[in-house]
């Protein structure tokens, strides 16, 4: 994934950086908007990619037994891996892969070589995103975006 061109008539070269902050349990809708550094993806996009992945779980018997709960949201809106995952691939293209089968394909793995990350630590979804040369904690949790140089950015990703 390559850092766009422009964003709401920036030029990225700019070093404008998107980012939103936390509203509600929304933390997967923000990632995802932080990670692709524009507003794509509402709560409503993401609830629509669940019931999809509810429907398609259902008709193979798997997925929530209870009537009317989902196992891709929660009540509070925090959505699964899996709706974040669809989301990527339905709209951008974009392939999430998981770090451990990133690793077991190439046996190790260089954050320095990625574009960007979704992390969810401690049940809280949050971007990590590389825009021009430099990397940014896109948290929606902090105030404004933190640049992270390259030897921190290793350590960053190695404690998480």
């Amino acid at each position: 994934m390559s850092p766009p061109k422009r964003v709401d008539g920036i030029d990225a070269s700019q070093n404008f950086v998107y980012h939103e902050v936390q509203e509600s349990a929304l933390c997967g809708q923000h990632a995802l908007n932080n990670l692709l550094q524009a507003k794509v993806f509402t709560e409503m996009d993401l609830a629509e990619v669940a019931q999809m992945l509810d429907a398609q779980e259902a008709t193979l018997g798997l997925g929530s037994t209870m009537p009317g709960q989902s196992s891709n949201v929660d009540s509070t809106g925090n959505f699964s891996i899996q709706v974040l995952r669809a989301a990527l691939q339905r709209s951008n293209n974009i392939e999430l892969v998981t770090w451990s089968e990133e690793v077991q394909k190439t046996n190790r793995v260089n954050p320095l070589q990625e574009d960007g990350f979704i992390v969810n630590r401690r049940e809280h979804w949050f971007a990590v995103r590389k825009i021009g040369a430099r990397w940014y904690n896109l948290n929606s949790t902090i105030e404004r975006p933190e640049y992270i140089n390259d030897s921190s950015l290793v350590n960053f990703m190695g404690q998480l």
